[in-house]
Formats: C-alpha cells, sequence, structure tokens
C-alpha cells in the first residue's frame, strides 16, 4: 500500500471525544508492511474527531471568582429587594447591613479579579464562528459589567456615608465620617440605582447569550466556564 501525503495546510485541527486536548493526526508506520518514506503521514480515520473544537477552558481561579461573584450579586438583589418587605425595623436594618457587607465583598473581589485577569488568567477565545460585531459586543458587555460591579458598591457606599449616621460594616461600626448632606444622598441614591439597573440588564444579557450559545448555537461558550464536562461536539 503506498504512502499517502497530506499537506499540512489541509489538514483541519482536530480534537478525539472525551479529551479537552487538541491534537494532530498521528504519525503512523507500524500499520504498513514498509516503513513510510519521506515526510509521508497518515491520517488515522475515525468518527470520533471533529474540526474547529474549542476546548480549552478558563482556569480554575478565574471559575471560582466568576461563580462566586455571581452568587454576590444575586444575594444583593435579594438584600435590596427583601428590605422594602421586611415586617420590622430591626429586621430591615440587618437586611440593610447584610446588604453593605455583601456589597464591600464583592468590590472587593472585582478588584481581584481585575487583578487575576490582566496577570495570570487563562482566557480561551470565542468560537470562530461568531461574527467580529457580535465579539465586540461580548467584551463590551464584559468590561461594563467590571465597572458596574465596582461602581454599585461605592455608590451605596457613598450613600451611607452622606446620611451621616454610624453603620455596621463587615462586622466593624464606621465612625461618622461626614456632616448629613441630603444633596449628596440624592446623587448617590441617583447613581446606585442607575448602576443597580443597568447591571440588572448586563447580567441579563449575559445570561441570555450563554444559554442561547449553549442550547441554540449548541458551542462551547458556557463550557469554558464550567469546571467539569466534556467538550460539546457538533
Amino acid at each position: 500500500m503506498p504512502p499517502v501525503d497530506l499537506s499540512e495546510t489541509e489538514r483541519p485541527r482536530r480534537e478525539f471525544l472525551g479529551s479537552s486536548d487538541l491534537r494532530l493526526p498521528h504519525r503512523v508506520e507500524a500499520l504498513f508492511d514498509e516503513p513510510l518514506g519521506g515526510d509521508a503521514v497518515v491520517d488515522i480515520p475515525t468518527p470520533f474527531v471533529r474540526e474547529e473544537a474549542i476546548a480549552l477552558r478558563y482556569d480554575a481561579t478565574s471559575m471560582t471568582l466568576h461563580w462566586v461573584s455571581a452568587l454576590i450579586v444575586l444575594s444583593m438583589f435579594a438584600t435590596g429587594w427583601t428590605r422594602s418587605l421586611a415586617s420590622s425595623a430591626s429586621t430591615a436594618l440587618l437586611v440593610l447591613t447584610v446588604h453593605r457587607s455583601t456589597g464591600v465583598l464583592l468590590w472587593t473581589l472585582t478588584l481581584a479579579r481585575l487583578a487575576w485577569k490582566l496577570a495570570r488568567a487563562t482566557q480561551p477565545p470565542l468560537p470562530s464562528s461568531i461574527p467580529p460585531s457580535q465579539r465586540l459586543v461580548a467584551r463590551l458587555n464584559e468590561w461594563l459589567l467590571y465597572g458596574l460591579l465596582l461602581a454599585q458598591p461605592a455608590s451605596g457606599l457613598g450613600f451611607s456615608l452622606a446620611i451621616g449616621k454610624s453603620f455596621v460594616l463587615m462586622g466593624c461600626r464606621v465612625p461618622i465620617l461626614m456632616e448629613r448632606d441630603p444633596s449628596w444622598m440624592s446623587r448617590f441614591e441617583s447613581a446606585h440605582e442607575a448602576c443597580g439597573l443597568a447591571m440588572a440588564v448586563l447580567v441579563g444579557a449575559h445570561t441570555l447569550a450563554a444559554i442561547h450559545h449553549h442550547f441554540i448555537k449548541r458551542d462551547n461558550v458556557l463550557r469554558t466556564m464550567l469546571p467539569r464536562g466534556r467538550t460539546r461536539t457538533r
């Protein structure tokens, strides 16, 4: 059987199912009676390969920071909403204290996420099937979310300080740092509400996009942020 010469430019990248590694086709000589001459290369025929596999995932630290941030954001929305439904002033104050503390935690965690992202994070590329315009929108959404994750807690803290009263934050009592200022209270409150609305819209768009890619386009966009599971084949 004569050797088959396949051009490197014509050989697609392939992935074996169940593996997260992108592998080049095997070089085979043992299957033939005579050694293959020169640079001849033979692909192993198999139904278990596919082209353009996206097998990379975010690193474990990025995944952890992402999902912990998501839980904190949900808890902040929950405490912000349930505070108005509290049956007593003491319950409302407790919910507000939790809301403030989780806000500071979220702000700190977001700084850690940005530092890790810029320094050490593994960031898998988006699938080649996504057009440039959608790539731009995805990246814009990502960075706007980072900005809101910093601005939202900061505006809430500013409002709390502008009230002119001490309050409990992360188990510690914050003293009065400024006199009560209704004008600054109004500014911080408006900013806090606007950031909350914008964050709800962007988080919703982010979630819907992930669902769309996973269940409709059936690619691996969502799976890059999941710690386990096989990459999806098409």
